[in-house]
């Protein structure tokens, strides 16, 4: 071969060469980014079901101290908004626990969600038990009495 004919060569196996090698530095790169962003996602949606559980925690608190103020008649209720979804994912939310002694409930509030799988906990204590179905995010009310307290869908 003689140096002119190998020129005509050299131009389509380079561009081959630069095509293949891109492709694979693009698909490394998706692929290696690609279980970041799922972290990133799992860590948004855990942050915003702490915060949700913390404010739904903190309205048990105020409504249980309301209900204090009760002549043993009457009751009170509070509209929560709590969100629909948390990080573009839907979630349920359930209340679990009971009496640890006289007069004193220990509840944790569980936050679930399928995709990404993520459970959060955020513990509360309170002077009455609580009644409450396994619910979907979205506005809930809270409503208390000197028997109680029960959370429900808005």
């Amino acid at each position: 071969m003689t140096p002119r004919s190998s020129r005509g060569v050299t131009v389509p196996t380079d561009y081959v060469l630069l095509v293949g090698i891109t492709a694979l530095l693009a698909s490394g790169l998706l692929l290696g980014t690609g279980g970041f962003v799922g972290d990133q996602q799992e860590q948004a949606v855990r942050s915003g079901f702490t915060v949700v559980g913390n404010g739904l925690a903190a309205d048990l608190t105020t409504v249980d101290r309301l209900a204090d103020s009760l002549d043993g008649s009457g009751s009170v209720e509070l509209d929560t908004d709590l969100p629909d979804s948390v990080a573009g994912t839907a979630y349920q939310l359930a209340i679990v626990g009971g009496e640890v002694r006289p007069g004193v409930y220990a509840y944790d509030l569980v936050l679930t969600s399928a995709d990404p799988e993520v459970t959060v906990r955020v513990p509360v204590r309170l002077r009455r038990p609580v009644t409450a179905d396994t619910l979907d995010g979205g506005p809930v009310v809270v409503s208390g009495s000197p028997g109680g307290l029960e959370v429900r869908d808005a």
